[in-house]
């Protein structure tokens, strides 16, 4: 957005034009009118930026011997420029409008720009919308609820929410719940549970357990126990 101030001295407002070159600003950012300037009409002022209602007003202004400066800064460097512009003398503000589409540069989200998406200020759910998901409001506003589904992944998979299935992934693959088999790992690879045999993994590898020998260590070594 362009940055405009009128100066009723020459001298100020060029004071102001030389610390906004020296502060980094382009000299193709800056335009200044004064009776002395080219071509100098409603448009000409219009098209630097400055507001076609004001146009006409400060158009007289600095045909009377006033100076307007317009700066258009970089996104994020308006307030510099203000600074430089308020502090070089006795000016007033002058009412701009955005005067050009702008570079790159200029845009606060360049890489959208550059990707065309839809920054948040258009469009607050960009990504539900791509992947044609409904958002958990109708309203844009940060206040959100469940409105519409509150389950939309699994519902776009088809899986159902634990309201219609209590064990929806283990159904999917086949599996029996615990309700229905207590422990269906060790069924599936043939180990008996603990329902069946108390020391399952002993007894696979053929090994006494202290309900049968209190002392298994002891006794395959041949040591003498504390007692019998």
């Amino acid at each position: 957005m362009p940055i405009s101030r009128i100066f009723q001295d020459e001298t100020v407002a060029l004071t102001a034009v030389d610390q906004l070159k020296q502060s980094g600003l382009a000299e193709s950012r800056i335009s200044v009118f004064s009776k002395t300037t080219e071509g100098l009409s409603v448009e000409a002022l219009t098209a630097a930026g400055v507001s076609g209602a004001e146009a006409e007003k400060y158009l007289g202004r600095v045909a009377a011997g006033e100076t307007l400066v317009v700066a258009d800064p970089l996104f994020g460097y308006g307030l510099a420029v203000t600074g430089i512009l308020d502090s070089a003398g006795t000016s007033e503000v002058v009412e701009t409008h955005m005067a050009f589409e702008g570079t790159e540069a200029d845009k606060a989200t360049p890489l959208s720009s550059a990707l065309n998406i839809p920054v948040l200020l258009h469009n607050p759910t960009p990504l539900s919308t791509w992947m044609g998901w409904r958002t958990l409001s109708a309203s844009p506003a940060p206040k959100a609820s469940l409105l519409h589904e509150a389950a939309p992944l699994s519902s776009r998979i088809g899986m159902k929410t634990l309201s219609g299935e209590a064990a929806p992934f283990t159904k999917l693959i086949g599996q029996k719940l615990l309700w229905g088999k207590a422990a269906p790992l060790s069924e599936k690879i043939g180990m008996k549970v603990l329902l069946d045999m108390a020391a399952p993994f002993s007894a696979k590898i053929n090994m006494k357990t202290l309900f049968h020998d209190p002392a298994p260590l002891s006794n395959f070594l041949k040591l003498p126990v504390l007692k019998k």
